[in-house]
């Protein structure tokens, strides 16, 4: 018989750079919210046991890497200032350091200025009107700086706290055209870069349809501008918005890719890692290192040492290296969207997966091509109603509709991007890619279109949130051989049903009897909206 405790033992022994990427990551969300005191119970606790009774093993270690940790962290990540002053007429010099974003109307991009103050060491710059800019070009600018406007209305996304986390403290607008110099163009390294996707755009809007080039380039290259927002609502509801967010499975696709044809050529064990982490590093730099990218390359890179060097068992492991790195250079990382959403779904992908793959009876390709989205699914779900307020339960089905489809229209047009200086060449692998669109548009509205597919949910608190995983982790990763599997198995699902009963409980039902007004900032004067809870 199993005993419970030896299965988490056996976790930590096996996958200490995942529990200690735990342990700075709880480091590092106590630092950010001033609540260091919490931990100090635990360590007082674990004192009194370790002296007690002297002869078991506590976590002391990890407790000590908590503290250091949070000595650490909490001088760093200072608190956002209520106020900041604004500043009209102000001249900032500084580079591009992100693709921009532009439309007939409007420019958007990120500054990075040579200033030592923290607040003004970059600005999210908007033009209102459309300027030709690229990454790396460097610029001289005019116009007024303030800070972002606070959320203020319930359930507005809190944008000020959005830009904080990317560490810009001040929103850059400028009004007319002479106002921006262009002192020095992109040149180099990132001026090649730029001409590469240019030309991959003109390749793309010259062999594909409209629709069919904006899906591929924000499947590819993580650019969204031009897809419909209708269209991206519909992708978003059916829980396959991820295909958009470049990260594990983009990177897992080109791997597979560069597997393939590493042994359709003959290669030995050393080439084909070097061509895997040369295709990792040439992907990443062309779409500027997102931190999806960052934590999937690293991943991948040390999955491709483990699987060629016979350790392919340590995923967990390198799935806690890559947040170690990512949280060591960029704590502010561990509170942006991308980063929970493509961690969560890398560890359903790397602990939940193979647990229930030794569950189940039966075994094959066809198994694991249904566990894979819904590991990747189950893994995500309290984050995408937290954040989006939706629950899909037709997103298992999309996602095994679109998931491989989606993965071919990566490779394809990785090897159309390859190709782009060989327009003839690069065609043949665009066409396949676009007929392949069409057919995730027609399962994206066909999922769409199932009645109570998507659900509009209440956004869970942190309890229901925390209950969810337990319930999780006890249905999936509590021993079967152990005595208590059937008590385990029905807490589990108990837990799990807390969850979903605190974001389905119809508001209705709560408070009736009561009237609630609440005035809403609409921009030009205020918006009430009642409600009588009958």
């Amino acid at each position: 018989m199993t005993d419970p405790a030896d299965n988490k033992q056996e976790v930590v022994y096996k996958h200490p750079w995942f529990i200690a990427f735990v342990c700075i990551a709880v480091a590092i969300v106590m630092a950010y919210y001033r609540v260091w005191w919490y931990v100090l119970p635990l360590v007082i606790v674990l004192l009194l046991l370790f002296f007690l009774k002297p002869g078991r093993q506590y976590p002391l270690g990890w407790a000590a890497l908590l503290l250091a940790a949070l000595a650490f962290y909490y001088p760093i990540l200072t608190p956002l200032p209520d106020q900041l002053p604004e500043t009209s007429g102000t001249t900032v010099v500084g580079t591009v350091v992100s693709i921009p974003k532009i439309d007939d109307e409007r420019t958007r991009f990120i500054l990075a200025t040579d200033q030592e103050n923290r607040y003004h060491k970059r600005y999210q710059v908007t033009t209102y009107f459309s300027l030709p800019v690229e990454k790396g070009d460097r610029l001289w600018l005019k116009g007024t700086i303030k800070p972002p406007h606070k959320a203020g209305n319930p359930g507005e996304f809190d944008y000020r706290q959005y830009l904080y986390h990317q560490g810009i403290y001040y929103l850059l607008s400028i009004e007319k055209e002479e106002d921006v110099q262009k002192i020095e163009k992109a040149n180099g390294w990132q001026g090649l870069i730029n001409n590469y996707r240019a030309r991959m755009y003109q390749l793309t809007d010259h062999y594909l349809t409209a629709q069919e080039a904006v899906i591929l380039r924000g499947m590819l290259l993580g650019d969204t501008d031009g897809i419909d927002p209708q269209l991206y609502d519909e992708f978003q509801r059916t829980g396959i918005v991820h295909l958009f967010s470049v990260s594990g499975l983009h990177v897992g696709f080109l791997l597979l890719l560069s597997g393939w044809l590493t042994s359709l050529l003959g290669a030995k064990r050393f080439y084909k890692l070097m061509a895997g982490i040369i295709l990792l590093l040439v992907y990443g730099t062309l779409i500027s290192w997102p931190i999806p990218v960052i934590r999937a390359s690293i991943m991948g890179g040390m999955g491709l040492l483990a699987y060629y060097s016979g350790r392919p068992h340590q995923m967990l492991n390198s799935l806690g290296i890559a947040g170690l790195v990512i949280l060591i250079f960029d704590p502010h990382a561990l509170f942006t969207i991308s980063f929970q959403l493509s961690f969560l779904a890398a560890w359903g992908l790397v602990y939940l997966f193979p647990l229930l793959r030794q569950r189940i009876p039966y075994s094959g390709l066809a198994v694991d091509a249904v566990l894979v989205p819904l590991c990747a699914q189950l893994s995500v779900i309290p984050a995408i109603a937290y954040y989006f307020n939706l629950l899909s339960p037709v997103s298992i089905l999309a996602n095994l509709l679109v998931t491989y489809l989606s993965g071919a229209v990566v490779m394809l047009g990785f090897l159309a991007l390859v190709l782009v200086l060989i327009p003839l060449l690069a065609s043949i692998c665009l066409f396949p890619a676009g007929l392949i669109i069409e057919l995730i548009l027609w399962a994206t509205h066909f999922c769409n279109a199932l009645p109570g597919g998507v659900l509009w949910v209440a956004t869970p608190g942190v309890l229901p949130i925390v209950s969810y995983y337990i319930g999780l982790l006890m249905l999936v990763a509590w021993p079967v051989t152990n005595h208590y599997y059937g008590y385990a198995w029905r807490a589990g699902a108990i837990l799990m049903m807390v969850f979903l009963t605190a974001v389905l409980w119809p508001p209705s039902w709560q408070e009736r009897g009561t009237m609630e007004i609440v005035f809403i900032d609409v921009g030009q004067g205020d918006a009430a909206v009642s409600y009588t809870h009958l």
